[in-house]
């Protein structure tokens, strides 16, 4: 028992550790972004490190997309004419500004997953009735045995 409860505290204090290490991480200069990741993480209610990790990987992959596409546009800003090559970088930063946006949504999807477990449901329905045939619309399900044994009266 004394062994279970000393293995409990020293998770606990690494856990707590990789918890203060990742807002280190989180309050870098180039990029405070301890506030939305916070947010990001509460807002998913994360469950666990893993998921806590995913939304401050999120939160960032947010925060510098947008960043970048602020740069981009900037070029444009203003009405002033383009400078040789302000177009090649304004394009460079849009194209990585979009490239986080995307992994910005697979975060999303990669979430989804580790909760369902990866399993997806697809139904896929397809009615052909021929002339004169009548179709059943609804969920359709073969009559069973009812709890006395018998036979029910629809099949």
């Amino acid at each position: 028992m004394r062994a279970q409860a000393l293995l409990h505290q020293c998770a606990t204090r690494i856990a707590e550790e990789a918890s203060v290490r990742r807002t280190d991480l989180l309050m870098q200069p180039s990029f405070d972004a301890v506030a939305m990741a916070i947010d990001a993480a509460d807002s998913i209610s994360a469950g666990n490190s893993l998921e806590k990790m995913l939304a401050h990987q999120m939160a960032v992959a947010h925060e510098a997309s947008l960043r970048l596409m602020n740069r981009a546009l900037a070029y444009e800003a203003g009405g002033r004419s383009l400078r040789e090559g302000d177009s090649v970088e304004a394009c460079r930063l849009t194209n990585a500004a979009a490239r986080l946006m995307s992994s910005f949504q697979d975060g999303l999807l990669t979430l989804q997953r580790l909760r369902t477990g990866g399993n997806q449901t697809v139904t896929v329905q397809h009615v052909n009735v021929q002339p004169g045939a009548q179709a059943v619309i609804g969920n359709v399900q073969t009559g069973g045995l009812r709890a006395g044994g018998s036979k029910s009266k629809n099949g």
